[in-house]
């Protein structure tokens, strides 16, 4: 029941809203590693939409491992996310390198020398 008349109710948000409460929510869904339970947490407290095409298992991994207060399910979350495909991912959410097998076939950006043309640094002459 929401307060319509700009009362003490409306300066305080709801449980589902306030970014503490959600986070303390969220923590303990991931905890019970169930995509099922994060998928309808997150369509009730209005995070996704109920017919939304995003995999809740793998956006259960991706939080898992990105979360620094569930430390101890980094390396499984990571080890998941590479067998599904998504190595980079996992590897970006963590901030550390890919292990060479975890990598997808995409390369990296490397920094190269710009081309040298046939003419650099020698004389057209000589």
């Amino acid at each position: 029941m929401s307060n319509q008349s700009g009362g003490a109710d409306d300066e305080a948000p709801p449980s589902s809203t306030n970014p503490s409460t959600f986070r303390q929510e969220l923590d303990a869904i991931l905890l019970r590693r169930d995509p099922v339970a994060l998928r309808t947490f997150l369509v009730e407290r209005g995070q996704w939409d109920e017919d939304t095409t995003m995999d809740p298992e793998v956006a259960m991994w991706m939080m898992l491992a990105a979360s620094p207060k569930h430390a101890q399910y980094h390396a499984e979350a990571k080890r998941w996310l590479t067998l599904h495909g998504r190595g980079d991912d996992a590897a970006a959410i963590g901030g550390d390198q890919p292990d060479r097998a975890s990598t997808s076939r995409r390369a990296k950006p490397q920094h190269k020398r710009p081309p040298q043309h046939p003419s650099s640094g020698k004389s057209p002459r000589g």
